[in-house]
């Protein structure tokens, strides 16, 4: 049951408890297969959850309740688990599932913030493709930090994203667009700050630097360039509204800049 704590699950196994698991996690993308004997858990918490995940029944049968609904789950079944409300899940008998979390932003606004949903107008064939590259790579000694691990990961958080739509929500954004908008947010949000990295904004969205300069440059830059973009913006913006009542100094060190010559660089390339 350590297993499932560290996953801020509780449980209360129905007879002697045995669980067996593959779990890949590259920052909040999470890929895990789990059998476990009869038992009951869930996540008691009221938390507003950065991923959700959503569940694929492989065998055995199982119910998952939050909120006052209830869902049943053969094998086959797909349910959405909820973002903020707590949630059981309940099994009489063995049962073995697929579980893929991904981050909220790639959802649809409604699937962002939903309950538990189940999706029951999904196709066999999407289905089966889901779970083969879930299984696949489960069952492969696959690692995050694997050549081509990215683009597995891209692949999978597109089908899974893909979800919402079976159930009449909006059609959820790609995951590297959505990637692309929280970067740029959180540069806009934080370029005043002059320990905004590349690094720490890599670890701010929960990808590699790698990853980020790869978004970057599929657009035509870099996060570097762009943070600096940002702080340039907000020098010429003081520079317009002091009328000499701030030292370029102060200017730059609200801009975000450690000195004024990174600054007056930045003022310079952004012309």
């Amino acid at each position: 049951m350590a297993w499932l704590h560290s996953r801020g699950l509780w449980c209360e196994p129905r007879s002697p408890f045995h669980l067996f698991a593959d779990r890949i996690v590259d920052g909040p993308f999470e890929l895990v297969r789990v059998w476990h004997t009869p038992a009951r858990l869930g996540d008691s918490t009221n938390r507003t959850r950065a991923v959700r995940h959503a569940v694929v029944q492989i065998d055995g049968s199982l119910s998952i309740s939050s909120a006052g609904s209830t869902v049943s789950l053969e094998p086959g079944g797909v349910v959405l688990l909820p973002v903020s409300a707590p949630w059981t899940l309940d099994s009489a008998v063995a049962s073995a599932r697929v579980e893929i979390g991904l981050r909220r932003a790639l959802w649809p606004a409604e699937g962002a913030e939903g309950g538990l949903e189940a999706v029951r107008a999904i196709s066999e064939a999407y289905r089966q493709v889901l779970v083969a590259a879930a299984i696949s790579a489960l069952s492969s000694e696959l690692q995050a930090d694997d050549p081509g691990f990215q683009s597995f990961r891209l692949a999978v958080e597109t089908l899974v994203a893909a979800l919402p739509e079976m159930l009449g929500h909006a059609t959820p954004t790609a995951p590297e667009e959505a990637l692309w908008r929280e970067a740029k947010d959180a540069i806009a949000r934080e370029a005043s700050d002059p320990d905004l990295t590349v690094a720490v904004l890599a670890d701010r969205l929960l990808v590699s630097v790698r990853h980020l300069h790869r978004l970057f440059a599929e657009r035509g830059s870099t996060p570097l360039a762009e943070i600096r973009s940002a702080r340039a913006a907000l020098a010429s913006h003081h520079l317009a509204l002091s009328r000499n009542s701030l030292t370029r100094a102060e200017i730059a060190r609200r801009a975000g800049f450690r000195t004024v010559r990174a600054m007056n660089e930045a003022l310079r390339a952004s012309r």
